[in-house]
């Protein structure tokens, strides 16, 4: 998909904002891809589809980038010791030089945003436990003729009005604008009968919204691309900013708040989103400090440059901090009452005389909280857990016992662990078979380990849904340690 040097001086004076405005799109599919790329159909191609609609905005100048990068390695691979090494980051190079034009075209025609459309709307994932290969390929035939669909809706005014060059670009952008109004309007006739097969089946007006903001975003892009420099061009520009940061916007909403296809972790969200930001904050530190030291006799150019990066260093995790307990909060604003109550139970729990009363605190706490299933399992030696106390349905195991390497694996973890999704994190992949039998026997999706040190005492086990270990808040996880621990404190364990 290159493009000739001629329309690359013409749009590259006016386009210089995009990689950064279009950044986003990337992280937020960085994020889909991250999170739950490996066990969920919508979340993978949502990723594919932002991280190929990132790419759009540097496809003018990328080929000519990799091109060269390409034959620097190749120059390399012939007068270096280590060719074979070298030879094989320049397969890697090649690779790259296909994939991403052939995902920017995927995207420029609509065929990917056809596809998620497709799933969010009223597909069933292609790959499910259990199917047939019949059913998967008819999944997969629809998905096909959704991303088709899609595309030759985008084609539709080019192909109308005959230009395969000098306004291909505006009409694609017509193309995309038409093809967000029919995508909404075919989706939302198709949902009404259809919900129950879709892998979100609760979604609201926010998909809607978002899957307009991309394409807006790619019309506008499309425009500023190839109309001449002027007013129209510069309309053209700040309203795809504009949509993508309203996309941007919508993503978060829905991931942090809604917990959109519980791709939610807080922590790092955050320190992901940061780290993205973390060059334009240097270079705001940068333009600020740098001009005021350097006119001061006490410092010369490398010590000022110095002084910047210590600034830096040190405002970073202050801005993570702050930026985390807000997002916490915008999240769950019941998150400061939540842990009070959770501490005046604490309270309680250590001033009781007897485990009757203890029990009976923790059980008000939970109704409080109303989480109606949870378990707690006390040790009493040689790897046996006992369950003391339980919430309306007690778990069909009374007592469970964990090997040596489970305990010291639990009580080194000093947050909740979800138990449904453990074969697909690092940490807790060795130990996915004991964790989905913990699962099987107590019913419940979330394990909260309680430790003295690295001791494993205790385990409070609490269900999927409306659960307090979905806030991965770990001022509450402390909370519910504490409380944990004030029990055993005082009941001979």
């Amino acid at each position: 998909m290159a493009v000739p040097p001629q329309r690359v001086e013409i749009a590259i004076p006016n386009l210089q904002v995009y990689p950064y405005a279009f950044l986003m799109f990337a992280v937020v599919g960085f994020v889909f891809l991250w999170r739950r790329g490996r066990d969920s159909q919508l979340a993978r191609w949502i990723g594919i589809w932002l991280v190929a609609t990132s790419s759009l905005a540097v496809i003018f100048t990328v080929d000519y980038f990799l091109l060269s990068v390409s034959m620097w390695i190749i120059k390399q691979a012939y007068s270096t010791d280590g060719a074979t090494v070298v030879w094989a980051y320049r397969m890697l190079f090649e690779v790259l030089v296909w994939l991403m034009p052939a995902l920017a075209i995927a995207a420029v025609y609509g065929v990917l945003q056809g596809i998620v459309w497709g799933l969010v709307c009223a597909l069933p994932a292609p790959v499910q436990p259990g199917g047939s290969r019949l059913y998967r390929w008819r999944c997969w035939r629809n998905l096909g003729l959704c991303g088709l669909t899609n595309a030759i809706v985008v084609l539709l005014p080019p192909l109308a009005h005959g230009s395969a060059t000098t306004y291909m670009g505006i009409y694609l952008g017509h193309g995309h604008l038409i093809s967000s109004l029919f995508g909404v309007a075919l989706g939302w006739w198709m949902r009404r009968k259809t919900r129950a097969h879709s892998e979100v089946p609760n979604l609201g007006p926010w998909p809607a919204a978002a899957f307009v903001a991309v394409n807006f975003a790619l019309a506008l892009l499309f425009y500023a691309y190839n109309l001449p420099p002027g007013g129209l061009t510069n309309a053209a520009i700040g309203g795809s900013i504009a949509s993508t940061s309203a996309f941007v916007a919508i993503a978060l909403y829905l991931m942090i708040k809604r917990d959109f296809l519980h791709v939610r972790s807080i922590r790092s969200l955050v320190t992901l989103f940061l780290i993205v930001a973390l060059p334009i904050l240097f270079r705001l530190i940068e333009n600020r400090i740098h001009p005021f030291l350097g006119r001061t006799p006490f410092f010369s150019q490398h010590g000022s440059e110095l002084v910047v990066v210590l600034v830096a260093i040190w405002i970073f995790p202050k801005i993570h901090h702050y930026l985390e307990h807000f997002v916490r909060y915008f999240a769950d604003r019941k998150l400061h009452e939540i842990e009070q109550t959770v501490d005046k139970a604490l309270d309680a729990v250590i001033e009781a005389p007897n485990s009757e009363e203890k029990q009976k605190h923790i059980a008000n706490l939970f109704t409080r909280l109303q989480v109606n299933e949870y378990a707690f399992y006390y040790y009493r030696g040689d790897g046996k857990f006992t369950c003391d106390a339980a919430g309306r349905n007690r778990p069909e195991s009374a007592s469970l016992e964990l090997s040596t390497e489970l305990r010291k694996f639990l009580g080194r973890h000093h947050a909740f662990l979800d138990l449904e999704r453990s074969p697909f994190e690092w940490m807790s992949f060795f130990h996915m078979f004991d964790l989905k039998n913990l699962q099987r026997k107590t019913g419940c999706r979330y394990l909260l380990p309680v430790s003295v040190g690295d001791k494993l005492v205790a385990l409070l086990f609490l269900p999927a849904g409306d659960s307090p270990a979905e806030s991965d808040d770990p001022s509450l996880t402390a909370s519910f340690k504490n409380l944990g621990v004030g029990v055993i404190s005082r009941t001979g364990s």
